[in-house]
């Protein structure tokens, strides 16, 4: 498991609560949406239904839009807008920071005094109320399959 681990085939958390090995898992991971086009999800939607002999009650509960909570709309906002890890998403929360209207400005946002980095963000901001949050929206979404976690 160690050498799975070194080669990011598996992933590994550890912690005293469920919180923290969920934290520890996922605040190194950039969050990927998964792009929905309407276009295309009709077009199934019809292939399926014409095409497919499948009931229309069926397909309509397989394209089912998701209903999102508040804290993962957020996540989603800030993830299409420019690529950034779950840690540097909670530290957005914490400065209520979700629009940018350049490239430079997150990186203005996140690293803006001498200590934070790129390295240690994760762990100075693990103490955060906003971390709870966060990971939770970050798993939820993963699991129902509208984001994908790549390692950078």
């Amino acid at each position: 498991m160690c050498r799975l681990a070194r080669c990011g085939l598996v992933a590994e958390g550890c912690g005293e609560t469920d919180a923290q090995v969920l934290y520890r898992l996922l605040s190194d991971l950039y969050i990927l949406p998964i792009s929905e086009n309407p276009f295309l999800r009709l077009c199934s939607f019809f292939r399926l239904c014409v095409f497919g002999d499948v009931p229309y009650s069926t397909a309509k509960k397989i394209f089912h839009k998701d209903k999102r909570t508040v804290d993962e709309k957020k996540v989603i906002r800030l993830a299409k807008q420019t690529l950034l890890s779950t840690a540097e998403i909670v530290k957005c929360f914490e400065r209520n920071k979700l629009d940018f209207c350049c490239e430079e400005e997150p990186l203005d946002t996140l690293y803006y005094d001498e200590f934070t980095t790129s390295d240690n963000i994760a762990d100075m901001i693990s103490c955060l109320l906003e971390c709870r949050p966060v990971m939770l929206s970050a798993a939820n979404l993963y699991l129902r399959k509208q984001i994908i976690f790549e390692r950078i």
